[in-house]
Order: structure tokens, then C-alpha cells, then sequence
């Protein structure tokens, strides 16, 4: 651990910090939900069942704060995936 009087410049925190791989996997995750949720919703328009997007706009409906505060924090770690320095 370097002390923080001694200082630790930014690129030598994101060498030590960055892992291609992490973010390979991290890809790979969101991916396979964005195809499972697009498969699921296909799955359920064939079915005559009701969509995803009726779905989630009622449970938005019905829980206004909770559907503010995952919007808040999905919208938070997009703006540190895109607004980090690297």
C-alpha cells in the first residue's frame, strides 16, 4: 500500500487496476442478459402473452421511488463505465 503523502500518479493506479479480462467478462455477462431478455420477450409475443415493456412500465407505476433509485444507480455506473479517466 503507498502512503497517500507519498503520492500515487493516476496511470500507475490504472496499470495496476485495469484487467482486459475483467472487462471481457463484464461484456460478456451483459450481453447474455440483453439476449435473454430479447429471447424472452420474443418467447412471450408468441405466446399472446404480454411483453416486457407492459411489464416493467406497471411495476414502475407501482413502485415509483424503487424504479427512481435503480434508474439513478444503472444510470451511475454507466457514467463511471464511460466517464472514468483510463
Amino acid at each position: 500500500m503507498v502512503p497517500l503523502t507519498q503520492g500515487i500518479g493516476m496511470s500507475t493506479f490504472i496499470g495496476t487496476a485495469f484487467n482486459p479480462r475483467l472487462v471481457q467478462l463484464f461484456a460478456i455477462v451483459f450481453l447474455a442478459m440483453l439476449t435473454l431478455a430479447v429471447m424472452l420477450d420474443i418467447a412471450l409475443d408468441r405466446s399472446g402473452q404480454e411483453p416486457l415493456a407492459p411489464r416493467v412500465s406497471r411495476w414502475a407505476g407501482q413502485f415509483p421511488w424503487f424504479a427512481t433509485g435503480l434508474a439513478l444507480f444503472v444510470g451511475m455506473m454507466v457514467a463511471h463505465f464511460f466517464l472514468s479517466p483510463l
